[in-house]
């Protein structure tokens, strides 16, 4: 009798303890250990895959954890660290043209994925470690990955990550030729950060990882996806909110250009709604809306700066991009960058004393009348991910907005003169942002991000000292000077 209610004890214990797992199966986890909570594995197929891209990984449930990693049940793998989600590909060899179609159907299904680059991909190597082996849940299986650049004269377009070099050729001689897509997790407040290239032999790096110094001058970017369909456009213009006109005021017709043929807009003076909506899709908790009012006009550059205004000024070109030309805008240039360019041409033309828009005077210029996600159909107006090629394009090359203004969304990041800082709940005059902060303001998007980062709310910053390969500015200064 003793033997059985013992049993009896034994069996209702085990089911409770495997009752708490199924409610969280993270609780199962020996921290520090790197153990794996569940033996279940992820299932990957064609048709598994076209459904993963719409697939939201914070609503599904866990099926494994394996140190930052979590494995979800559509095949979806997070990196905790970062908010990068990964998603491997078939477990088969896949030349570049199939890991390219691969990639593009996922986005069919309007998932924002994108192959990683290389130094997302370094990201994931273990000094010391030599295979690809820093998690079983990837399940790399091999050497070679493939990536969205490419590297060097031969155009390598991938990581072989046991010599830890760049895997040349476009097809896949190994058995062990893989690929993946990536993206940011749609509720990561990181969404939409810049790419930062350190010159001079430190490398690539982005926020999640750095490639090795020996390759970081040598990067090029490359497209990543082939020829844009148009379903693709489609879907990636869902997210477009109608442009609502705005009460009263008219947009501006006067216009200037200085010696270097920068052209300038004249912005008159009014109100507006700035930040967006609580009901906006793919807005951030810092987008406070609240009514603004600017009581002077003032003028602001018809399209960003371009590489060749920035090398008639300063004598030199910094751009990652050279070689898309001087008509294409200027990058990888710090805020304080930008003064010293002020600086010398506020020298160079005497008499116009120019500056960074304020945070709030670029918004109101890309809103120019509107009160929508957009300015418009973003396809129509700016450079992103998925028309950009992912690179820079020469400016003015889409439409303008109501104001005559290019750009404005997409291309490059902007930088403000604004420091960071909360918005206000109550209406502002003239607003010029904190008075310090250790963080400047930029705004607009950039080619190398989605639609959701170049809403005209969004808001970024960085530190003042940084440069990035997709962070330009555009020039104002105050009327009546």
């Amino acid at each position: 009798m003793k033997r059985f209610v013992y049993f009896f004890i034994l069996i209702l214990g085990l089911g409770f303890v495997n009752h708490v797992q199924a409610i969280d199966p993270r609780l199962s986890e020996k921290e520090g250990k790197g153990s794996i909570s569940s033996d279940v594995q992820p299932k990957l197929g064609s048709q598994r895959l076209k459904k993963t891209g719409a697939s939201k990984p914070s609503q599904t449930a866990l099926t494994k954890r394996h140190r930052r990693y979590i494995a979800h049940s559509n095949g979806i793998v997070l990196d905790a660290k970062n908010g990068i989600e990964w998603l491997p590909g078939p477990d088969k060899d896949t030349d570049w043209n199939d890991a390219v179609a691969w990639v593009q159907n996922l986005n069919f299904a309007g998932g924002g994925w994108r192959m990683p680059t290389m130094g997302e991909l370094s990201g994931l190597y273990q000094k010391g470690v030599g295979k690809f082996n820093m998690t079983p849940l990837l399940k790399t299986n091999g050497w070679f990955v493939w990536s969205n650049q490419t590297y060097g004269s031969d155009g390598a377009r991938g990581l072989d990550f046991v010599h830890y070099s760049p895997y040349r050729g476009s097809h896949c001689y190994s058995p062990n030729c893989r690929v993946f897509a990536i993206r940011f997790r749609k509720d990561d407040r990181h969404l939409g950060e810049p790419v930062r290239v350190e010159k001079e032999g430190r490398g690539f790096q982005s926020d999640n990882a750095q490639f090795s110094r020996k390759h970081g001058n040598q990067m090029q970017q490359r497209a990543q996806t082939g020829p844009l369909k148009e379903e693709t456009v489609r879907l990636n213009l869902a997210r477009v909110s109608e442009a609502l006109p705005l009460a009263g005021g008219t947009p501006p017709e006067s216009s200037l250009a200085n010696s270097l043929n920068m052209e300038f807009v004249y912005i008159p003076p009014g109100s507006f709604m700035m930040g967006s909506p609580s009901d906006e899709m793919d807005r951030n908790v810092d987008e406070r809306q609240h009514q603004v009012t600017l009581t002077k006009g003032f003028y602001i550059q018809k399209a960003e700066v371009t590489q060749g205004q920035w090398e008639r000024v300063m004598g030199s070109n910094p751009a990652i991009f050279s070689s898309c030309g001087q008509d294409c805008p200027i990058e990888y240039v710090s805020w304080h960058d930008c003064q010293q360019f002020i600086k010398k041409l506020n020298q160079a033309e005497g008499t116009i004393k120019y500056r960074l828009p304020t945070e709030a005077e670029w918004e109101y210029a890309c809103r120019a009348e509107t009160s929508g996600t957009f300015a418009g159909e973003l396809n129509d107006f700016g450079w992103y991910a998925s028309n950009s090629d992912v690179k820079t394009c020469p400016v003015g090359g889409k439409q303008p907005n109501t104001w005559g203004l290019y750009d404005m969304h997409g291309n490059v990041w902007e930088w403000c003169q604004d420091f960071y800082g909360e918005y206000p709940s109550d209406p502002v005059k003239n607003p010029v942002g904190p008075s310090s902060a250790p963080t400047r303001v930029y705004r607009g998007g950039s080619f190398s991000n989605e639609g959701s980062s170049c809403r005209s709310a969004n808001r970024k910053m960085s530190d003042p000292n940084k440069r990035y390969i997709n962070l330009g500015f555009r020039l104002a200064f105050s009327s009546g000077q």
